[in-house]
């Protein structure tokens, strides 16, 4: 089994969700939506 990937500390699920809200780009929102959701604790 790979070992998981450490989360940045200087993001959190705020900014990401923030940083989506900016983009124009789907595929770039949908990137930061999941990684938010990761954030937030989600599997």
């Amino acid at each position: 089994m790979a070992a998981p990937v450490p989360l940045r500390s200087d993001y959190d699920a705020a900014v990401l969700r923030r940083l989506a809200r900016s983009s124009h780009d789907p595929g770039q929102v949908r990137r930061l939506l999941a990684l938010a959701a990761i954030y937030d604790g989600e599997p």
